[in-house]
């Protein structure tokens, strides 16, 4: 019996392994040599898989890129958002930005044109990110920080925009700057609208 779950757990961890390496591989490629000339047969080879194994863990490309958003969802885990408000919100932006950095500009456009086809069906009003933006707007007007005037929600979808538009000119433009450094200079403007007067 013991040996049985044993058995399991290994079969469960190289399952994950197996997973996240094609995902691994998979965006080298994306990246390397752009999205479109990416097959599912070049991908099982490169990362060493069959193409049944392939389908066993995803349903088609667009589904292995889009894994990325579920990833940073899961870099939010490990985020110390114990600091101040400002500097909470200023973390997750610079967490989002790392990882289109990490991506590049391309196959992050290809990301947002694959959100844009689907009608958002990777992405939900009730991910990580756009809770964790919420939690900090609402925690900035409780704290005195935000002007009452507005709601948790105006705030964070306003961030929320702000980034996306950033990264949506940035992608555009194929990364002709700073996109962490623009990004925070966007979202800080966003964010001193947003401040209570003194």
């Amino acid at each position: 019996m013991y040996n049985f779950d044993m058995e399991k757990i290994t079969r469960a961890q190289q399952a994950i392994m197996t997973k996240n390496h094609i995902y691994e591989v998979a965006l080298k490629l994306f990246k390397q040599d752009g999205y479109d000339k990416v097959t599912i047969s070049r991908i099982c080879k490169e990362a060493g898989v069959s193409v049944g194994n392939f389908y066993h863990y995803y349903s088609s490309k667009e589904e292995v890129l889009m894994e990325k958003y579920l990833e940073f969802d899961g870099w939010l885990d490990n985020l110390d958002l114990s600091k101040g408000v400002i500097e909470s919100i200023l973390a997750i932006i610079d967490l989002q930005t790392s990882g289109a950095v990490e991506i590049g500009s391309k196959v992050f456009m290809k990301m947002m044109e694959t959100h844009l086809s689907t009608n958002g069906k990777y992405i939900s009003s009730d991910r990580k990110f756009n809770k964790y933006l919420y939690d900090l707007a609402q925690r900035g007007i409780d704290e005195g920080i935000f002007c009452s005037d507005y709601t948790a929600e105006e705030i964070s979808e306003t961030l929320l925009r702000t980034c996306r538009g950033t990264l949506f000119d940035w992608s555009l433009r194929d990364g002709p700057y700073d996109i962490k450094e623009k990004t925070k200079h966007d979202i800080m403007i966003v964010i001193n609208g947003f401040k209570k007067s003194i």
